[in-house]
């Protein structure tokens, strides 16, 4: 299968959702990712999987198992610094591996929630970010983790 890389489409940084409240050890590690995602194109997948909740704050509000077929790749985000902040040694060994391929899925169904998003990363609440509140609507996505090497089979479009 051969996936084609685009520019980059992207950049996700860390929130949290109100009353999402992590242990400290935990949050130490999430503030430090931040996301730069590319966007791929490559065959589809065309398999069903049963997408269950893990986020505390999403689990705590009822959300329903969702049953989802998984198409073709969309993105391909990688971990990046901001402003020359590289993470402390012990953190970077970790989310340095941290590569997440998203596929389309179908049906997109909207969840219709609202949340308070709060920034983690040090960067961003440096520069006063106050927190954002959103409206949760279709997910378009599924993104699963995936292992990068170099390869003459992987092209720049």
């Amino acid at each position: 299968m051969k996936t084609l890389f685009g520019k980059a489409a992207m950049l996700l940084f860390g929130l949290l959702a109100a009353s999402g409240l992590a242990p400290a050890q935990i949050l130490s590690i999430v503030e430090q990712i931040d996301l730069k995602c590319y966007k791929i194109r490559g065959e589809p997948l065309d398999i069903v999987l049963q997408l269950d909740h893990l986020n505390p704050v999403l689990r705590e509000m009822g959300l329903p198992p969702e049953v989802v077929r998984v198409m073709e790749p969309e993105h391909l985000c990688v971990p990046v610094a901001k402003n020359g902040q590289i993470p402390p040694d012990q953190i970077l060994q970790i989310i340095q591996w941290l590569d997440l391929k998203c596929y389309r899925i179908e049906p997109a169904e909207p969840l219709n929630i609202d949340l308070r998003l709060d920034h983690l990363n040090p960067v961003l609440r440096q520069m006063g970010l106050p927190p954002e509140f959103v409206r949760v609507g279709e997910a378009h996505s599924s993104a699963s983790r995936w292992r990068k090497t170099a390869s003459s089979r992987l092209r720049r479009s």
